[in-house]
């Protein structure tokens, strides 16, 4: 029994152009769309590149008896291959969060001699390129390097049982130009208590995206005067014709409130971590797509892309997520606030987001930090997808750079002393009508002094 895998044609030019070199041996990542029904859509190869001094990342060894029966009635030959898995997952890494919503990595590849193909699948579908999915084995697709011939091995939840490769056809098209583009601009509000402990503010940090992305879930998505969780209509009948123009969504969620929890009267916040601005949602939806999908495929891309950045952003000071309490760090003043004696607030800027063009409509992601060149984001969305247009200029930024901001604020009691600022103006105003008070009784008692010292001839 084979199968078909929709794919977009730009995939057969490239399998084209291999079978026509010398190089008949590449591993890589499957780009795929999302959210269009069961549908599975193949729309990019995506190499793994392989370091400059570094060993390619798939090479053929000798042959291998693994998994084979000495009884076994097939007579072909099987060749082995090794695989760096390390670079590979590196590499998908470092895929996903370049991709705008709708877009995934969907598998790995190989392409080369089919006598590899067993062992091909024995290596590949172990790697767990989206672990949020809950998708244990990775699809894997095998394509002949003489043939062109593909055999395929869907993705499965459990380790057992697994399905069995497939012959699989290849079924070509114009899979990109009937994506539609689809964007949001999200509006951020919202503030936690904090403590001076380091692991403590990463912890508010982490609660702090949780919390937002709860928000971003529950939110109502709107295209015109179209609601898309409660419609029935499909992203086609809201396109015109031939139409490549974005659709501009909104997103409605509930108001953010200021949160206490979890700070006991024996635990005193140091200060409050707040984020706002706004975040820029993109993402690439099949016109066919019902239009719940496509709030869904927004949702996706705006709470990945709020996790990334704060994740970017802590990265600086606290590298794997660890901030240690005290940490001196320049490049993030908004960690290390509350720590200074004398600081009242700091803001940092969260990285930008910007887009490089693939192929029309769909654009590649990346993020800049404060001061950062364009050239920097041309050249890692070059590493990671060499699909992508390589020149600089076409960076565009999507939104402004100090558009979303991260903020540490002390209260006023942590600068001197244990009062709360509140009480330290409730103080301060106290004395000035103590004084004012005093002044006046000073005021009358001298003139009765004044008028009983006087002789009584003048009275």
């Amino acid at each position: 029994m084979s199968r078909q895998l929709q794919t977009d044609r730009r995939v057969k030019d490239h399998i084209e152009g291999k079978l026509k070199t010398t190089q008949h041996l590449e591993v890589g990542l499957l780009l795929g769309a999302v959210g269009q029904g069961a549908k599975e859509t193949l729309l990019q190869l995506v190499p793994t590149p392989t370091e400059e001094g570094q060993q390619p990342v798939v090479t053929l060894t000798s042959a291998s008896t693994q998994g084979a029966s000495s009884k076994s009635k097939s007579s072909k030959a099987q060749t082995g291959i090794k695989v760096d898995n390390a670079s590979l997952n590196l590499h998908a890494s470092l895929v996903i969060n370049l991709l705008p919503g709708g877009l995934a990595l969907i598998g790995a590849y190989f392409l080369g001699p089919a006598a590899a193909n067993d062992q091909a699948f024995l290596e590949l579908s172990r790697l767990k390129l989206n672990p949020d999915a809950g998708a244990f084995w990775t699809a894997v697709l095998c394509i002949d390097s003489s043939s062109g011939k593909a055999i395929y091995q869907a993705a499965s939840a459990s380790a057992r049982p697994r399905q069995s490769p497939v012959p699989c056809e290849l079924k070509y098209g114009p899979m990109l130009e009937n994506l539609q583009s689809v964007t949001c601009r999200y509006p951020l509000q919202s503030q936690l208590p904090v403590h001076c402990n380091g692991k403590q503010m990463i912890s508010q940090i982490k609660r702090l995206v949780a919390e937002e992305s709860n928000r971003i879930s529950s939110g109502l998505v709107f295209l015109g005067r179209e609601c898309c969780q409660n419609s029935n209509k499909g992203l086609h009948e809201l396109v015109p014709a031939a139409s490549q123009t974005s659709l501009e969504a909104i997103l409605l969620s509930s108001p953010s409130c200021c949160a206490t929890a979890g700070t006991t009267a024996s635990e005193e916040s140091a200060g409050c971590l707040a984020v706002q601005g706004a975040l820029h949602g993109l993402a690439f939806c099949h016109k066919r797509a019902s239009l719940p999908e496509v709030a869904n495929c927004l949702k996706a891309d705006l709470r990945k892309t709020l996790a990334y950045r704060v994740a970017l952003a802590a990265a600086c000071a606290a590298p794997g997520e660890e901030l240690e309490a005290g940490s001196t760090s320049q490049c993030q003043p908004a960690f290390t606030a509350l720590s200074d004696a004398h600081a009242s607030r700091a803001d940092l800027m969260l990285p930008s987001r910007v887009t490089l063009p693939y192929q029309e409509p769909v654009l590649f992601c990346d993020y800049l930090q404060p001061g950062e060149e364009t050239t920097a984001a041309a050249e890692r969305i070059q590493w990671a997808l060499p699909c992508a247009q390589a020149d600089p200029a076409l960076v565009a930024a999507s939104e402004s750079p100090a558009q979303t901001i991260m903020s540490t604020v002390r209260p006023a009691s942590k600068l001197s002393g244990k009062r709360s600022s509140t009480d330290a103006l409730l103080g301060l105003y106290l004395r000035w009508v103590i004084a004012a008070v005093a002044t006046v009784f000073l005021a009358i008692a001298l003139t009765i002094y004044f008028l009983s010292t006087q002789p009584s001839s003048i009275r």
